[in-house]
């Protein structure tokens, strides 16, 4: 398994509006763990996975993806593991730093 780090524009690509939690709804769901194990560390940067704990299942209105948000030890990053629901696998992999786009502490 090649993990394929996504730049914002690809992962941006894969938003839609409104994204809509489904952490506690989702069903037939990737085992996305093995791949969350070959991301690369410099892909993290100074950050690293909080004990494999999804957050939130963001998915987009159209049922085209998912965005698995995983927990980082630092507040408001997470790895975010973006599914393609539509080919059944997983599109890649974003690192979103709330902190830093949105200017929260």
């Amino acid at each position: 398994m090649q993990p394929r780090l996504l730049s914002e524009e690809l992962f941006d690509a894969t938003f839609g509006s409104p994204m809509r939690d489904v952490l506690n709804e989702a069903t037939n769901v990737i085992d996305i763990w093995p791949y969350v194990s070959a991301v690369a560390q410099t892909d993290l940067g100074s950050h690293s996975i909080h004990e494999q704990f999804v957050e939130h299942v963001y998915r987009t209105p159209t049922d085209t993806y998912d965005h698995v948000m995983i927990m980082t030890d630092t507040k408001n990053v997470y790895l975010v593991i973006v599914v393609d629901l539509v080919n059944d696998c997983i599109y890649g992999h974003h690192v979103l730093d709330l902190n830093e786009k949105y200017g929260l502490e």
